[in-house]
């Protein structure tokens, strides 16, 4: 049996940043940076998974206490010259070898609320 999703929606949030430390989970209005992008996801109204994609344990935190599920980054995807396709090209071959076939993806980048 396949399993398909109308959609995914990805929000990638790595641990590094160069310029603003911290910046997926630094605080505005008293909610970190990364809270909005996981509010606006889950009030999406279609069928859809949605997926935090992260090296951070803090950011895992975030994602699980609001029920999204998380997907680990690895190392080698986790740098500021990793391309967002590679960072989506992983999420979506790990859900084909779980023979999740998702229809359509979205991407949710935190830090464009």
């Amino acid at each position: 049996m396949i399993n398909t999703y109308d959609t995914l929606i990805v929000i990638p949030a790595r641990k590094g940043s160069q310029r603003v430390k911290n910046k997926n989970i630094r605080k505005i209005n008293g909610k970190p940076l990364i809270w909005y992008t996981i509010k606006d996801a889950l009030n999406v109204k279609i069928k859809c998974k949605i997926i935090v994609s992260t090296d951070c344990p803090v950011v895992k935190h975030i994602a699980n206490k609001n029920g999204i599920e998380t997907i680990n980054r690895p190392a080698k995807l986790a740098n500021s010259k990793t391309s967002m396709l590679d960072v989506l090209k992983d999420i979506i071959f790990k859900f084909e070898k779980e023979n999740i076939h998702p229809k359509n993806v979205i991407l949710l980048q935190p830090t464009s609320p």
